[in-house]
């Protein structure tokens, strides 16, 4: 099972995941949300700090002291435990997510807008593009782009090797069922996954295996 959980937040309700950090102590979070000089971005930091720690508690049992952390060269974070959980979050200005699974994982979520084809014809690859030339109309191209520009960072946070692995080395492609997949020659088999939310929010969701999926507000407990 794939859980992603979502919330959206503003000035006022980070104090509530403040005050959650504080008082179970969360050190590595109040540490990066302290040293931020950005506050827009020192919130975002916290809220998916407290959001993977406490959706860890829930899932696992371990207890927030007992939780530890570590980052592959690339950054992407992982549990140090002997239990198979696995997490990813994405955020993008008042929007945090954060998918879950006993499996690996890589998230991402857009706001769904006019579709950037400078970025398109300098990072996505010639079927990609051409795809997007032939959409029907321009709402379904801005659609489409951020479909394919949320799966392709999906894919590379489930590889755990950032956009140094080369956004155009690889092809999203949209099957005849309007389902997607990778074609990746160097990379391993993965399942697509994705879904929007209220407010033209574009989630993409890529894991190693077909799970079943929940989408969840997150709320404390």
């Amino acid at each position: 099972m794939i859980t992603v959980y979502y919330v959206k937040v503003d000035e006022n309700s980070v104090s509530g995941f403040l005050s959650f950090a504080k008082k179970h102590r969360l050190v590595d979070a109040l540490e990066k949300y302290y040293s931020c000089k950005n506050p827009f971005s020192a919130w975002q930091s916290l809220v998916g700090e407290v959001m993977v720690r406490e959706i860890c508690f829930r899932d696992t049992s371990i207890h927030f002291a007992d939780q530890q952390y570590y980052s592959n060269e690339y950054g992407k974070p992982f549990l140090k435990s002997s239990v198979n959980w696995f997490f990813n979050k994405s955020h993008t200005k008042n929007v945090i997510v954060v998918a879950v699974s006993d499996n690996d994982i890589g998230v991402d979520v857009e706001f769904i807008r006019s579709a950037r084809m400078n970025v398109a014809n300098r990072y996505f690859s010639a079927d990609e593009i051409e795809l997007l030339e032939n959409a029907s109309s321009p709402e379904s191209r801005n659609q489409l782009f951020y479909q394919l520009w949320t799966l392709k960072e999906a894919y590379l946070k489930f590889l755990g090797t950032g956009i140094s692995y080369g956004l155009s080395c690889f092809t999203i492609t949209k099957q005849d069922n309007g389902m997607f997949s990778v074609h990746d020659d160097k990379g391993p088999s993965c399942h697509l996954e994705l879904f929007t939310l209220p407010d033209l929010l574009q989630v993409a969701v890529c894991s190693s295996v077909v799970q079943k999926m929940k989408i969840m507000e997150f709320q404390f407990t």
